[in-house]
């Protein structure tokens, strides 16, 4: 399938008809990763791109005319709202507020003459409410090179939805490879379902290898738990992630083994298990039943662990492998006598470990 038409077909009217206006994506240098910039160790790269994901460059405003002819042409506009700006760029300063506390603009007000000048006049503008905050700038050209040459300059990067999305990509790279990003579309006022992703897509140019690695997908995963509120399912998952890079012989090619994605994931699932992440999931079914706040936002987790250890939520037993905790809506009307969630058994799931996450409103 062409890009443009998953892209437009698929991908954009999700973020733009959930209102999902921030792309959040981290890079974050883990131990046992080697990176591609000579000398750099686990933790001194460790920076978060959010990127506006409403408009900008990728606008409908455009067209094209005398297709197929020598006047062939076409034309794309970009749109940049005082209202998209300010609320992107806010964004990143409250993020920063709880990192360290330094903010960097990527920009090109010398060569893009009216959207960048008022991109950088809004930065500006925002900046002054958070004089706790340090703020700078750089255009995108010499931004780009900062990022090889010194990428423990950042912390919180925000750029527009072309240049968010290039330095995501780039951001990856140095911390290791694409396998390890993780992306998070969000809506944060929370009156629509937020999306979570790989940075790398559905990478049509390794499908059905088997050599993807799974690591960016788990972690998509934890960053959803985190805006869910639970933290400390979102850490547990975390943790075994990073636990598991750093001491396992299992690697996917893209950070130096010859494993396939099967074999990734049953290292993954160990660390689940050894950091007790699998109980931290099995958690969330018990919140929503207690009434948490992932009930309106989420219909079905499934937590597929093949054989291993999981906690049935409420009964303190561990049940067959995976679970799957469903809501139903016929008793949604009655939730105060019923919980919104249903555990159960799916005996017919093999295969190592998977986190499924199906959103409605």
């Amino acid at each position: 399938m062409p890009d443009p038409v998953s892209l437009w077909g698929l991908l954009i009217p999700i973020r733009r008809g959930f209102r999902d206006y921030v792309n959040l994506r981290p890079a974050r240098l883990l131990e046992g990763i080697s990176s591609p910039l000579a000398g750099r160790k686990a933790g001194e790269i460790d920076f978060v791109i959010v990127r506006e994901n409403s408009e900008g460059e990728y606008s409908e405003v455009g067209g094209r005319m005398n297709r197929n002819t020598e006047f062939d042409m076409a034309v794309q506009e970009s749109i940049f709202t005082r209202r998209a700006c300010d609320r992107i760029i806010t964004y990143a300063f409250d993020l920063a507020r709880t990192r360290k506390k330094h903010v960097t603009s990527a920009t090109k007000s010398n060569g893009i003459v009216y959207a960048m000048p008022f991109w950088d006049e809004r930065f500006a503008a925002i900046s002054k409410k958070y004089p706790d905050v340090k703020a700078d700038q750089f255009h995108i050209d010499i931004l780009t090179a900062h990022f090889v040459v010194h990428p423990d300059w950042f912390d919180v990067v925000v750029g527009s939805n072309l240049f968010g999305d290039i330095l995501s990509d780039l951001g990856a790279a140095v911390v290791g490879s694409i396998g390890l990003a993780p992306s998070a579309n969000l809506n944060p006022e929370r009156e629509y379902p937020s999306l979570f992703e790989p940075v790398h897509g559905s990478a049509p140019d390794i499908s059905g290898k088997g050599i993807a690695n799974p690591v960016a997908q788990i972690w998509s995963g934890a960053m959803m738990l985190e805006h869910l509120g639970e933290k400390q399912a979102a850490h547990a998952v975390e943790q075994s992630i990073f636990k598991v890079i750093a001491a396992s012989s299992v690697r996917t090619r893209d950070i130096g083994g010859n494993a396939s994605n099967k074999g990734h994931g049953r290292g993954d699932r160990r660390g689940i298990v050894r950091s007790n992440g699998a109980n931290a999931l099995g958690r969330i079914a018990a919140h929503a039943n207690r009434g948490g706040n992932i009930d309106s936002c989420v219909d079905v987790i499934i937590i597929w662990i093949d054989g291993t250890q999981a906690s049935h939520p409420g009964s303190g037993t561990a049940p067959p492998a995976p679970l799957r905790y469903e809501r139903d809506p016929v008793r949604l009307s009655g939730r105060a006598h019923h919980p919104p969630f249903e555990p159960i058994s799916q005996p017919d799931f093999k295969g190592g470990l998977r986190f499924t996450f199906l959103h409605s409103s």
